[in-house]
């Protein structure tokens, strides 16, 4: 994959197209597109330690319409623990998970074999 990046964004993505879905029927249809990160460009002045500091990125959110967002407030997320399932009830088990205020962590995962200079 080598599309052209924008030379101002701090976070440049390189993707694969897996599958596009199509929602509804109507003249105004979507579709939700699925793909995978194949290599992810991420700028030295956005990174503190060894992650992304949403400060220095300030990221954009795009909502409905005109109406876009910010990370101006943020917080914690403990991550449950997934157990394999009791062979009891089958049914998978998880911790308990628990929210906390910070003055800021942006978590971000890897993709499972995907190629990255810097995540």
């Amino acid at each position: 994959v080598r599309p052209p990046a924008v030379a101002e964004s701090p976070v440049n993505m390189e993707c694969r197209l897996n599958q596009v879905i199509a929602i509804g029927d109507d003249p105004s249809a979507h579709a939700l597109v699925i793909g995978e990160i194949a290599l992810m460009n991420i700028r030295d002045d956005v990174i503190s330690g060894h992650r992304i500091d949403h400060n220095r990125l300030k990221p954009v959110g795009r909502l409905a319409g005109n109406m876009y967002c910010d990370t101006s407030a943020t917080y914690e997320l403990a991550r449950p623990v997934y157990h394999p399932a009791d062979p009891q009830t089958s049914k998978p088990a998880l911790n308990n998970a628990m929210m906390r205020p910070t003055n800021g962590c942006l978590r971000h995962m890897r993709a499972p074999n995907a190629a990255h200079s810097r995540i």
